[in-house]
C-alpha cells in the first residue's frame, strides 16, 4: 500500500515543503520536486500534482500523488516617484491598502527626517494577504536638510498664486525643480535671470521643495502654499 501525505496550501515564495511517503524508500517527482522536498517558488501559482512512487524488493512498483496548490503572493509596490521625503511626514504610498512601513525614522506610515537622518534610506513596505502570503516592496527615501544656496532667496512664504526666486548675479546656468510632498516632480525650469518667478495657484495648499542648484552646488528650499 503506498500512500503520500496531502500536504496543505502554501504561498509562492516557499522553498522548501518536506514530503512524506510510505512505505519510505521510494521516489517523489513533480514540478519543484528535489529530493524528498517541494519547493513552491519553483512550481509557481497553481495546483502541482507530486507523485511518489514505491518499488519493492520483488520489483513491483505503485505511486500515490496528491495536488499542492501554491498560492500567488499579493502584487505589493510602493510609490515609485516618492524618492523625496526630506521634511515631509508621509512616506511613499504603499498598495495594497493595509500593509506596514519600516525603515529608519518610520513610525506607522511617518517618515521623520531627523529620527532618520542625512542619506539615503530604504523604507519597506510589508503586506500580507488574506491566505497570509506576505511580499515586500522597498523604496529609496533621502532625508535631506533645508540649505538654501547663499544669496538664493524665495518669497513670499507662505504664498497663493506665485513665488519669487532671486539668484545672486554671479550664479550661471541654475536650474529649478519643484517636488510635491510625495516627492513627484511638479516641474522643472532654467532659470536665466536673477528674478524668477513660479506660479504655483493651481497647486493643492501643503508643503513643496524647491530644489536650486548649478553645475557646482545645490540647496532646497521649502515653501508651503496655502
Amino acid at each position: 500500500m503506498v500512500s503520500l501525505i496531502p500536504v496543505d496550501s502554501v504561498c509562492a515564495d516557499v522553498t522548501t515543503v518536506p514530503l512524506a511517503g510510505t512505505p519510505p524508500g521510494g521516489i517523489y517527482s513533480g514540478p519543484g520536486v528535489t529530493g524528498n522536498n517541494f519547493d513552491a517558488s519553483v512550481a509557481g501559482a497553481g495546483s502541482s500534482t507530486v507523485i511518489y512512487t514505491f518499488t519493492d524488493s520483488l520489483g513491483c512498483a505503485n505511486n500515490a500523488s496528491t495536488d499542492i496548490i501554491v498560492n500567488p503572493l499579493p502584487m505589493v509596490s510602493l510609490n515609485a516617484n516618492a524618492v523625496v521625503c526630506v521634511y515631509f511626514t508621509n512616506v511613499p504610498a504603499g498598495t495594497p491598502l493595509g500593509g506596514t512601513y519600516s525603515g529608519p525614522g518610520v513610525t506607522g506610515n511617518n517618515f521623520d527626517p531627523s529620527e532618520a537622518g542625512l542619506g539615503i534610506h530604504s523604507v519597506t513596505y510589508t503586506f500580507t494577504d488574506s491566505i497570509g502570503c506576505t511580499d515586500i516592496d522597498v523604496q529609496d527615501c533621502a532625508s535631506i536638510s533645508e540649505n538654501s544656496l547663499d544669496g538664493v532667496s524665495v518669497y513670499p512664504n507662505p504664498a497663493t498664486t506665485v513665488v519669487s526666486l532671486n539668484i545672486p548675479e554671479h550664479m550661471t546656468n541654475v536650474k529649478a525643480t519643484l517636488y510635491d510632498s510625495n516627492g513627484k516632480r511638479i516641474n522643472a525650469w532654467n532659470v536665466n535671470s536673477t528674478h524668477f518667478e513660479i506660479g504655483i495657484q493651481n497647486l493643492s495648499s501643503g508643503m513643496y521643495l524647491l530644489k536650486v542648484h548649478t553645475e557646482n552646488e545645490m540647496g532646497h528650499n521649502k515653501i508651503i502654499k496655502e
